[in-house]
């Protein structure tokens, strides 16, 4: 049994870490919206001057940023292996909401940040147009991003 349960994990940790080490690509498409890829031909309709580029979250604080149609603000306090921190990206980008996001992981600052903002707590943390809001609630994220504007 106990070899079973190491076979398991370490097949865990491979996917795992291939999953993250793989690279991310970015490109807008004709009518301004932009995607994000793990393949370079992620694009529907790529033409010869696609050239999607691709993004390396490692090297930088804030880890991810996207365009934004209207003017918000949005903080999104994460780390990478939480599933429902990457429904809280999915969901700004799917609106086309910029935001910053900060592993509280791999930045000290970030985690003296959020625990200064009150939360204690798990992450997704995210502060929307000056609303902190502990947890993924697309509810709780609509509602801050409509009463920003």
């Amino acid at each position: 049994m106990r070899l079973i349960i190491v076979c398991f994990v370490m097949v865990g940790l491979f996917i795992g870490t291939e999953f993250a080490l793989s690279d991310v690509y970015k490109w807008v498409d004709e009518e301004g919206v932009t995607h994000f890829s793990d393949k370079k031909s992620g694009a529907p309709h790529a033409t010869e001057s696609f050239k999607p580029e691709p993004l390396n979250s490692f090297e930088s604080t804030p880890v991810g940023e996207v365009s934004s149609r209207v003017n918000n603000k949005v903080e999104l306090y994460t780390t990478n292996w939480c599933p429902y921190c990457e429904k809280s990206r999915e969901y700004f980008r799917d609106q086309g909401v910029a935001f910053k996001e900060y592993d509280i992981e791999k930045d000290a600052s970030a985690a003296a940040r959020k625990k200064r903002l009150g939360s204690h707590r798990g992450v997704p943390f995210a502060v929307v147009n000056g609303v902190k809001i502990q947890g993924y609630s697309v509810k709780k994220y609509a509602q801050a991003l409509k009463d920003g504007n």
